[in-house]
């Protein structure tokens, strides 16, 4: 197991790259490392489950909330779920067995933060303890991408009171951020970026009626590059994406 609890990622030395290759010149031992990673990404892609990990965080913050009717009763059991703003309402008219209010998250964009992007040729580098072994690795890996997530919390509801009281308890949430903690890292923030009535109030039936409060969230985040580990003999070994691995 390689173990990355105390790991500080630092941009990758020309010196601390020739020390492990064979004794090539600072630029050699570069261009070599981003050659044997760039042979590796085109021979195979593997997902990770970055933003499933992001998502699931989001959901977790989402799910302990309650809402306070007229007459005391508290309600601290207020389904959340992922889905997009179609799919949950038909999610609702399908499964009568469902108690309003509910809470659906879907990601509604993905997109790269320029102002945020790094050096594309940029390596960086860091230390693992492998327990096996009992001695640290070297790790490289190119420079993760920066990138803002949208998703759209959507606030289900029979009555405007019970929306009001989620929809206030999710903007002292985000006070002025909300950040996230996954394996990915722990300084992920989000901010609510607009929050919106999207309730149909035309004339019909009372008891099939649906109040629906939608607010904007956009977390900005780093997609991690795969990292290799680097042998002795100076070639690359995949690690993937994960904090631990076996």
């Amino acid at each position: 197991m390689y173990s990355n609890s105390s790991i500080q990622w630092t941009e990758t030395s020309g010196s601390s790259l020739s020390a492990i290759s064979g004794g090539m010149s600072h630029a050699e031992a570069r261009a070599s490392m981003r050659e044997k990673i760039y042979a590796n990404e085109t021979s195979r892609r593997v997902p990770s489950n970055f933003y499933r990990e992001h998502t699931k965080a989001i959901l977790g913050c989402l799910s302990n909330f309650s809402v306070i009717a007229d007459d005391g009763t508290v309600n601290s059991d207020i389904p959340t779920f992922y889905a997009t703003p179609e799919r949950a309402i038909a999610k609702l008219k399908e499964d009568r067995n469902i108690i309003l209010p509910v809470i659906s998250l879907g990601i509604a964009d993905i997109e790269e933060d320029l102002a945020r992007r790094r050096y594309s040729q940029k390596l960086v580098s860091s230390s693992r303890w492998s327990e096996t072994e009992q001695r640290a690795k070297r790790v490289i890996a190119k420079s993760s991408k920066a990138v803002n997530v949208t998703y759209t919390v959507s606030i289900w509801a029979k009555y405007v009171e019970d929306m009001n009281q989620l929809t206030e308890q999710i903007s002292l949430l985000f006070n002025p951020d909300l950040v996230l903690t996954t394996k990915f890292g722990n300084q992920t923030k989000g901010f609510i970026t607009d929050i919106s009535d999207a309730s149909d109030y035309s004339p019909g039936d009372r008891e099939d009626r649906l109040v629906r409060k939608t607010i904007s969230l956009i977390f900005e985040t780093y997609l991690p590059a795969p990292s290799y580990l680097v042998t002795k003999t100076g070639e690359i070994e995949t690690l993937g994406l994960d904090v631990e691995i076996n």
